[in-house]
């Protein structure tokens, strides 16, 4: 009886051994995949470039949007309110961004910029809300397409 528990015992031991370095592999693995996937994105060039759409407004029929990403990590935001007033209703900002240490995939414009927040895809940028970094669930729409020298 003394050998069957002893030898239970060890084998309870292993088990828990095995899957503590299993964890641990998995987790080295997790990090090492973020490392790769973020030196990917902000290495890559694919991500630089104009960015055009139109985003909902809630005093004037939309904001067109120009965003122009630099591989310096500078950037340049055009919004031209649509609006039957004369006066000056598009407005310019000049700054930096830079990428989620955490999630790659997300920018993060310069206080000039509002501190807005953009998910970067596959030829478009998406606006995220600020304070989750998550999709702004809305019905409207908060994508811009990039423009290549051809057009959108």
């Amino acid at each position: 009886m003394k050998k069957l528990l002893l030898l239970f015992s060890g084998l309870l031991l292993l088990i828990a051994c095995q899957s503590k370095n299993t964890q641990s592999q998995e987790s080295n693995l997790e990090q090492e995949t973020a490392v790769i996937q973020a030196n990917t994105i902000e290495d890559s060039s694919n991500w630089s470039g104009t960015y055009k759409g139109e985003f909902p407004c809630a005093d004037c029929s939309g904001i067109k949007i120009a965003l122009t990403l630099n591989q310096d990590k500078t950037y340049s935001l055009v919004e031209e309110y649509q609006t039957d007033k004369t006066d000056n209703s598009t407005f310019t900002t000049n700054g930096t961004f830079t990428f989620h240490a955490n999630n790659p995939s997300l920018i993060t414009l310069d206080e000039k910029g509002d501190s807005r927040v953009f998910f970067i895809g596959q030829n478009l940028v998406e606006m995220r809300n600020i304070n989750t970094d998550k999709k702004i669930e809305n019905p409207q729409n908060y994508t811009l397409i990039k423009v290549t020298d051809y057009g959108v």
